[in-house]
């Protein structure tokens, strides 16, 4: 469910090669496989979120990390799915502010109006521009969630140790979502 930028598409895409696990399809209308279901596109309702996923006896999952900074969100899979597992990824708040301003100064093009260059990162993290340094805050985050679900419901890993340890990290998340925890290893991680 997050943070933003800290490693949740090779999350989903390590996670999904494991054979016991399955994730959501794409919507054709969607650009990425994110849903966004909890917070974005609730109105669409419970029927198009679940025809997002196979019919199996897998574990099911899905990736949107802006859920982590929802409260509303929160709610809304607390009333929806209260027994769910979730992973919670973290990667240090100035690098994830670093990474996302990057991101959106660049590839999404959010340029200075009067300048029509990108805003400098200080002065975006300073402003909390499209929220780079509250979304960071994740003792705030946390503390919303675990008002919902109970700890042993979620699994926080720092982006930068599953890096640094992928073999160990991903056995721990297999072990959390009760399946085979000695599957092939991830595939790879994807520089975030």
């Amino acid at each position: 469910i997050g943070a933003q930028k800290a490693g949740t598409t090779s999350a989903r895409r390590n996670l999904s090669a494991h054979p016991q696990i399955e994730m959501n399809h794409r919507s054709p209308d969607l650009k990425r496989y994110e849903t966004h279901f909890f917070n974005r596109n609730w109105e669409r309702g419970l029927e198009w979120y679940e025809g997002l996923f196979p019919e199996t006896d897998a574990v099911l999952g899905a990736k949107s990390p802006d859920y982590l900074h929802s409260r509303k969100a929160h709610r809304r899979m607390h009333g929806t799915v209260p027994d769910a597992k979730l992973i919670v990824l973290l990667r240090h708040p100035v690098d994830r502010a670093y990474s996302a301003w990057n991101h959106l100064a660049h590839a999404d093009r959010r340029l200075d109006p009067d300048t029509g260059k990108p805003i400098p990162f200080e002065d975006a993290f300073e402003q909390d521009l499209w929220r780079l340094r509250t979304q960071g805050v994740y003792i705030k985050h946390l503390r919303s969630l675990t008002r919902l679900f109970p700890r042993e419901q979620i699994h926080i890993a720092i982006s930068e140790r599953v890096r640094a340890s992928l073999d160990a990290s991903y056995r721990e998340m297999f072990r959390f979502l009760g399946v085979d925890p000695v599957a092939p290893p991830p595939a790879r991680a994807v520089g975030v």
